[in-house]
């Protein structure tokens, strides 16, 4: 049996790579027969599932590449088997070759892509089920912009915040900081309306309302005003999106494609790690110089302020949550007992701490920024998220619209998502 194993070894791998292969093309076949009539036609929301290709042209190239390369290894493996039958010498290094070629591809497309070319989806990130790196004050690393090697991506835990999720943390800045910069960059411009998207597949719709005697102010006072207004309505929407991120990854969406995201949908740690990041975020472009500097300035500050355990604690904390917050494993196949649902819409997301776990501190709320508070200096805008993805749409159908508007719509909708139907 392991002669044969090893005879065969260049197809089984193939096998496997293939299924790798038919999993995404199913789940793109299933995700476009969502958006088709009983007659075949496309829908009203047919124009958003081409926006979905569109934007992740990327990924599906090298899917696309991958089952090419697949096809020619198969063909190279049967020319080679016949080539042994007639007694010739088997091509071992042109197999091996395709066959590295294949698994470099494979894992270059799990990574998936980001529809905003100044946002970053890192990974891997933390799931519960998983194996990941745990991080404390000896191995943090730092902050960089659109990320870099000083970056850890881990979990820690504190004493008044409970786990947070690095990855998401730097994810969330980067988020902060590419929508302020296309937010100033249109108003700068003076549009009244614009749109642009960030990571996931859907499109962000602005529409502005200028003050009343904006066309009077000086051109210095403008740039300090929209600077200010930009960064608060930034955060906003960085923050909203990492909502829209955990409302579409419910209803099945993944940037691997081959594994669904739902177990970590709205999970104890993401939200409150998302939120710190858009504060840390717009706090250092407050501060302006250098960006990096600034977030880990801040960033640094804020997890003194969260009390930082060691690694041995924050395991401890782990195991007490084991069975009661999750259950069962690896990741994909875990259950997730319970979910947060606290999202920051009432103005703060409050931390979930590991029962058992106590270190004489006093759970840290995090302020969650309004839409209202942008509407300083006299702006006043209004903002819809057009879903750009079969699970954005299960969303937006939760509440019976084909877009999304916020703060209302998408609060609602979260609020359905909680309650089951």
């Amino acid at each position: 049996m392991l002669e044969f194993i090893v005879e065969f070894k260049e197809w089984f791998i193939g096998l496997g790579v293939l299924v790798y292969i038919l999993v995404p093309v199913i789940w793109l076949l299933t995700d476009a027969r969502k958006n088709l009539r009983d007659d075949g036609s496309l829908n009203s929301y047919g124009d958003a599932v081409e926006t979905d290709f569109r934007e992740n042209w990327v990924f599906y190239f090298i899917w696309l590449f991958v089952l090419v390369v697949f096809l020619i290894s198969l063909l190279f493996n049967g020319i080679s088997l016949l080539s042994k039958s007639m007694g010739r010498k088997k091509n071992k290094s042109g197999n091996k070759f395709l066959l590295c070629l294949l698994l470099v591809l494979c894992c270059l497309s799990s990574f998936g892509c980001s529809a905003n070319s100044l946002m970053k989806m890192r990974s891997p990130c933390p799931y519960a089920g998983s194996s990941f790196k745990w991080l404390d004050s000896t191995n943090m690393g730092s902050y960089c912009y659109k990320s870099c090697g000083s970056e850890k991506n881990g979990m820690i835990y504190t004493g008044r915040a409970g786990f947070i999720d690095m990855c998401h943390v730097y994810e969330s800045i980067d988020r902060t900081k590419g929508a302020h910069k296309m937010i100033s960059d249109n108003l700068k411009l003076g549009k009244t309306a614009f749109s642009f998207k960030m990571i996931e597949p859907a499109t962000y719709y602005f529409t502005v309302e200028y003050p009343v005697g904006w066309n009077n102010v000086s051109y210095s006072e403008k740039q300090t005003i929209i600077n200010v207004v930009s960064i608060d309505l930034g955060q906003v929407i960085a923050h909203r999106s990492t909502i829209w991120h955990e409302s579409i990854t419910y209803f099945n969406w993944s940037s691997m494609i081959a594994f669904s995201e739902k177990p970590s949908a709205f999970s104890w740690e993401d939200i409150y790690s998302d939120l710190l990041g858009t504060v840390v975020a717009a706090e250092a472009l407050r501060e302006g110089g250098n960006f990096s500097a600034a977030c880990n300035r801040v960033l640094n500050a804020k997890i003194d302020e969260l009390q930082l355990v060691s690694i041995l604690q924050a395991k401890s904390a782990w195991e007490r949550i084991k069975g009661l917050w999750w259950a069962g494993g690896p990741y994909p196949f875990i259950n997730m007992k319970e979910r947060n649902y606290d999202v920051g819409f009432d103005g703060f997301a409050n931390p979930w701490l590991a029962p058992g776990m106590y270190f004489n501190d006093v759970p840290l709320p995090c302020a969650a920024p309004n839409l209202e508070s942008t509407f300083k200096h006299g702006f006043k805008f209004k903002v819809e998220i057009a879903p750009g993805s079969g699970a954005g749409r299960d969303v937006a159908k939760k509440i019976g619209k084909k877009r999304v508007t916020l703060d209302s719509d998408l609060e609602r909708a979260v609020r359905r998502i909680k309650m089951g139907y």
